[in-house]
């Protein structure tokens, strides 16, 4: 059955090929790349078996010419049959077909079928998530993480795009299972004509954010197992989800126990306990996985902070890296304490890690890293990956405030005193600085090596034009 299928979808790329010819221009076969390819791939075929290995690399070539050539249905076509070539040479779940899934996917977004490109994208991660140790994998969970990022962005900006009908992102379809294994037909139908809706903002772009944790957490693993713990794309993965976590919960929340500084999935212990895990064989690592089968994205959370600390020591990298990667952590646990409760809840853990993130510096002979992790110069503001209000611009403002205030050890400000400004700037300017300085958390700072009750900084905020 499998071969008349192969045979047939081999007679339809005939014929589109010759429908093709007939309005080409002659050219020479042995400079044409087109002729090439099809020469080639009916060479294979004329070698005996109708579904020969060799044809896929040919067949995908093929579709990579068309695909250039924008004529993305002869694309898909040859696609198709490559697929069809991997399937009966290498079973239904190869990393192969998911490569070839990939370009399909590509394809069909240039067609604007966004119901098939539904399809064929959950498929393609049933097939990924199954073969985690293999690289190519990666750009798949990487292109499908910006794929969500830019929805959420249309979805924000108040637009409905066909993908939130093709996924019923509004609830009416589940997404696909964690460990859906047969990428069989009908499983996602992606019918535009559905009885799907958009759905409300807010709850569309927490779940297209949900499944956006769980792509990062694939792509974290993935790196993981080819043990890469220097990889650059390791720690921006690991930063993106924990901004995307931070945006999904709007507070970070996370279980801690004050007197062991234990964490939510993993026993109680120390830090340094949880140094010593291996991370894919235990509580960090980035696809959660019960006895229950249930899976969830470890990601975005302090088991990630975790595991950044732990990068930096397994690559021993510089001081400063080591005590940014410690810091973030206490940052985190900072965050997690709303301002007017900190001096009450905030965990000893928090102060703790501070004073380890400096230790980690004195330590080091090369003491400028300080200057970073701590900024002596001008207040860190958390999180450290949104941008700070407070840093010293690069060129002088033409509009500024000139403000003071003291730091506190639990990230709050006290003493917030204006102490000049430019001729323009209005007192409703200065009052709104004071306030955003009163919500604002920042990092902790020390003064003469000691983690600092309250220290005393002053910052030139610049204004808008």
């Amino acid at each position: 059955m499998r071969i008349g299928v192969g045979i047939a979808i081999g007679i339809a790329i005939g014929a589109a090929m010759l429908s093709r010819a007939v309005f080409a221009q002659p050219t020479l076969a042995s400079t044409d790349p087109e002729q090439q390819l099809l020469e080639q791939i009916a060479e294979l075929r004329a070698e005996g078996s109708a579904t020969p290995a060799s044809l896929v690399e040919p067949l995908r070539a093929l579709a990579l010419f068309y695909e250039e050539d924008e004529d993305h249905a002869f694309a898909i076509t040859a696609l198709e049959e490559a697929r069809h070539v991997t399937r009966v040479n290498q079973g239904l779940t190869s990393a192969d077909e998911a490569v070839l899934l990939r370009q399909e996917v590509r394809n069909e977004k240039a067609r604007g079928n966004h119901a098939r490109v539904w399809e064929l994208e959950q498929d393609m991660i049933s097939i990924a998530r199954q073969n985690h140790d293999d690289p190519r994998m990666l750009p798949i969970f990487r292109e499908l993480a910006e794929d969500r990022l830019a929805l959420i962005e249309e979805v924000d900006a108040g637009e409905r795009p066909p993908m939130i009908y093709a996924g019923c992102y509004n609830g009416a379809r589940a997404l696909t299972p964690y460990d859906y294994t047969a990428p069989a037909a009908g499983a996602n139908t992606g019918n535009l004509t559905s009885p799907c809706i958009g759905g409300i903002n807010q709850d569309l772009v927490y779940r297209i954010r949900g499944e956006l944790l769980m792509y990062y957490a694939d792509a974290i693993e993935l790196i993981l197992r080819t043990g890469d713990y220097a990889s650059p794309e390791l720690r921006q993965l690991e930063k993106e989800a924990l901004r995307t976590a931070y945006a999904r919960r709007g507070r970070l929340a996370v279980q801690l126990s004050e007197s062991s500084g234990s964490f939510s999935r993993c026993p109680r212990g120390t830090l340094d306990d949880y140094l010593a895990l291996e991370i894919l064989d235990s509580c960090l690592a980035p696809v959660g996985r019960s006895p229950a089968k249930i899976v969830v994205a470890n990601v975005g959370n302090p088991e990630a902070l975790i595991r950044l600390i732990s990068y930096e020591i397994r690559t021993e990298a510089p001081a400063g890296a080591r005590a940014q990667a410690i810091a973030e952590l206490a940052d985190y646990l900072m965050l997690r304490v709303p301002i007017d409760r900190r001096r009450l809840d905030l965990p000893r853990a928090a102060l703790e890690l501070y004073e380890r993130a400096h230790r980690e510096l004195q330590a080091a002979s090369d003491y400028q890293g300080a200057s970073e992790v701590f900024a002596p110069e001008s207040p860190i503001t958390l999180p450290v990956y949104e941008p700070n209000p407070f840093a010293s611009a690069a060129t002088a403002p033409s509009r500024y405030i000139d403000v003071s205030f003291n730091v506190t050890k639990y990230g709050t400000s006290e003493r917030s005193e204006v102490l000049g400004a430019s001729e323009d700037a209005t007192r409703e300017e200065k009052r709104d600085l004071l306030r955003l300085i009163e919500s604002t958390t920042f990092r902790p700072r020390f003064v003469d090596g000691v983690l600092a009750d309250a220290a005393h900084v002053t910052v030139r905020y610049r204004l808008d034009p």
